[in-house]
């Protein structure tokens, strides 16, 4: 399915019905997030009912829904930041290889390359707080 749907999974990428909106890797990371998450929420909920069977007077106090919903919203921005700050910590050998490789400023290659990582450092800080890469994260 995730191969041959779009991204919201109504459609197939090749129906005219389909918005075309194909991010295959995305819908695998939200999957095996739900998955993960819901393991670990199932272990919750065992081991809740059974101190719950040790406890009484305190079964019902609280929506067991709500704390779920709680959790799972936090695992997700946890595996956000974590697959973006992995990504932006990529940009910065492979800016520094393109400039050092693909340049032909001999003022760069003379300076010992220095130059050539304080742009790439540069370029991978921009990456980081870029809008575009800082909404996505931050609205999941």
């Amino acid at each position: 399915g995730v191969w041959k749907k779009d991204f919201w999974g109504v459609h197939d990428v090749s129906s005219p019905q389909s918005h075309k909106s194909w991010r295959p890797l995305c819908t695998m990371s939200y999957i095996l997030n739900r998955q993960l998450v819901a393991e670990f929420i199932t272990k919750r909920r065992q081991k809740q009912k059974g101190e719950e069977v040790f406890m009484m007077g305190n079964a019902g106090s609280g929506s067991d829904d709500d704390d779920d919903d709680t959790i799972e919203r936090f695992w997700f921005h946890v595996v956000d930041r974590l697959l973006h700050g992995i990504v932006t910590a990529l940009v910065l050998p492979v800016a520094y290889y393109t400039q050092l490789h693909y340049n032909n400023d001999s003022a760069i290659m003379n300076s010992k390359n220095s130059v050539v990582y304080y742009r790439s450092f540069f370029i991978a800080i921009m990456y980081a707080v870029h809008p575009i890469h800082v909404e996505a994260v931050a609205n999941t």
